[in-house]
Parts: C-alpha cells; structure tokens; sequence
C-alpha cells in the first residue's frame, strides 16, 4: 500500500497493482486501462531483446531513469495496444517496502 496505489499478491512471482488515477500515468478510460509491469534484474537485456526483434512498438528509443535514480524503465504497447512496462527499482527510501516484497520471493 503506497497510498495511491495498492499492490496485491496474486501468486508466487506476480502481483496486481491498483492505481489511482489521480496519481497514476493513466487517466479513467473504457478502452486498454490496463498496465502490464515486469520487475526484473536484466532490463539492459530485456530491452537490446525487444529492440533488436521488434517484438512490440518502444514508447521511446531509450531506457528511461526515474527521479533521483529510483528506478529504470522502458514501456511499450502490445499488439492490442496494451501498456507494457519493463521496471528495474534500486534502493532509495521510496523503494524499501517495495524492494523487501520483492526479494521475498
């Protein structure tokens, strides 16, 4: 629970995040209001793959860093035009509770 979005563990690898709108990167929509978030340790390999096979449209042509390097992403949309996110988050204090759920499993 981060305030603002609520992450639900679903099974052993996967969770189910819930974001307000308000905050989050996506405004209410009817259509494709769904966002598909990997964390993972190889995102520079991740990405050179997606590139490289084009195995779906990039968002951007680079890996992005979030504020103060709390993280690194790169996003893109799925063949039905879903949002699909590729996140690699590091140790900052915004990041505790999340980063002791992830290495718990």
């Amino acid at each position: 629970d981060q305030g603002w979005a609520k992450v639900l563990k679903v099974s052993d690898t996967g969770f189910l995040g819930l974001v307000d709108q308000q905050k989050g990167m996506h405004s209410f929509t009817e259509d494709k209001a769904v966002t598909v978030a990997f964390f993972l340790e190889d995102l520079d390999g991740w990405y050179a793959y997606v590139k490289e096979n084009k195995v779906f449209e990039l968002r951007s042509d680079s890996i992005g860093t979030g504020p103060e390097g709390k993280y690194r992403e790169f996003v893109g949309y799925d063949p039905e035009g879903y949002y699909i996110e590729f996140d690699r988050f590091y140790g900052h204090e915004d990041n505790t509770l999340l980063l002791k759920y992830l290495q718990a499993n």
